[in-house]
């Protein structure tokens, strides 16, 4: 039964892996994004053209990175600290707890990977981002009657352990979870 025809449908799940090493690659335990709503990518495409004798002699074209997006409903600060490499601080005991998140000049967004889970009519599809880095985005907008509702805009590019893969859309026969552990989203199967 070939699986190449799916038929996506929402956005069941998301989650963001802060990379703690390249070269094995390593990645830190995953975080939920809560309330996904929306992911969008558009690969971005490098192009060239050779024209001479008055006409074009060769086009060339490939795929440079990835740009996409993620919108979620609410305001989880784990998920911002962990895409702009921001480390909360917590202070207090219940009911006066309170965690504290500074953004500074100094802090330097790290690379993430990103697996998101669409379920259709049978089965899912991930869509994986091995590396990408945050390139806008975070904030939102508080206003009467509505839910803040964050979007984050992030670059993917070429992985450090396969220069080629930038990213990944894998089709299950049957719907697959997305684990907490990188490792174990069977992602890196050919």
């Amino acid at each position: 039964m070939s699986i190449n025809l799916r038929r996506p449908f929402g956005l069941r799940d998301c989650k963001v892996f802060e990379i703690t090493d390249h070269s094995t690659p390593t990645y830190d335990t995953g975080v939920d994004v809560p309330c996904v709503q929306e992911l969008t990518f558009d690969p971005s495409i490098v192009e060239a053209t050779l024209e001479g004798d008055d006409s074009i002699c060769a086009t060339h074209s490939n795929i440079e990175a990835v740009e996409f997006s993620i919108t979620h409903g609410g305001l989880d600060l784990n998920v911002y600290a962990t895409l702009a490499g921001i480390t909360l601080t917590d202070s207090g005991a219940s009911p006066n707890e309170a965690t504290l998140m500074d953004m500074a000049v100094s802090d330097v967004r790290p690379y993430v990977g990103v697996i998101a889970d669409s379920r259709g009519a049978e089965g899912n599809s991930l869509f994986v981002f091995y590396k990408s880095k945050l390139i806008g985005g975070g904030g939102g907008t508080l206003s009467k009657g509505s839910f803040m509702t964050p979007a984050y805009n992030f670059r993917a590019v070429t992985c450090d352990y396969n220069s080629d893969t930038i990213m990944r859309i894998i089709n299950y026969e049957t719907a697959t979870a997305i684990n907490t552990t990188w490792a174990t989203n069977h992602i890196f199967e050919s």
